[in-house]
């Protein structure tokens, strides 16, 4: 999934409140250049059913559906 109009120093804010928050995990690699991956934690895990109602009703009260939101899958 792609984002766009979103700043790397609010990325980064979100992804550190998520990572507080016990929802996602990062784990940094030293490597040069570094690289970092995030992955859900069983907690994080718990909120996809949750999401998957919310987006199913996006999808039958946004009129007209945003195109954008038919490429999003979160699995």
């Amino acid at each position: 999934m792609v984002l766009k109009d979103i700043s790397k120093q609010m990325l980064t804010t979100q992804l550190r409140e998520l990572e507080n928050d016990g929802i996602i995990k990062r784990i940094i690699y030293p490597e040069i250049p570094p690289r970092v991956e995030y992955f859900l934690t069983e907690k994080g895990k718990s909120l996809l059913p949750i999401i998957d109602l919310m987006k199913d009703w996006g999808y039958t009260h946004l009129v007209p559906p945003h195109p954008a939101l038919r490429e999003i899958a979160i699995k």
